[in-house]
């Protein structure tokens, strides 16, 4: 039986990416790792990171430097470009779309879909592109 899905996004630079997602859509940091390889659980923005586990209600996120997944998978070594797409389902996204628009690349503005739900979608530093969706 499966029991959740965490995406795991690859990265030039997990700071970076941490920037994006804690200070722009407010996610928490729940874990991460330095280039040491130790654990961080305090002031994880002053540690050269290398992996970080990240939540907002019910989304967790892991975001990992491209470099640290060679050892497990040297296939990835030949992707030399990458891109994500999340579909994040959420309650009253006009609030949420009025509190980020200004501060994000916004791909697409807030919009009914045909099949029924209320839609916009942005993109991250690193080529995530998130829709956000009302049903």
């Amino acid at each position: 039986m499966l029991q959740s899905l965490t995406p795991n996004i690859i990265v030039a630079d997990v700071n970076k990416s941490l920037d994006f997602y804690t200070d722009v859509l407010n996610f928490k940091v729940l874990m991460a790792i330095n280039e040491e390889g130790e654990t961080v659980h305090s002031d994880v923005k002053k540690h050269k990171l290398i992996w970080a586990l990240i939540e907002k209600d019910e989304v967790q996120i892991m975001v990992q430097y491209r470099e640290s997944i060679y050892p497990e998978i040297p296939d990835l070594k030949m992707y030399q470009s990458n891109f994500n797409v999340f579909f994040i389902t959420a309650d009253n996204i006009e609030k949420l779309y009025t509190e980020i628009k200004d501060k994000v690349e916004v791909i697409k503005e807030i919009h009914e879909t045909f099949y029924g739900t209320k839609e916009f979608i942005i993109k991250d530093p690193f080529n995530t592109f998130i829709f956000f969706a009302q049903r």
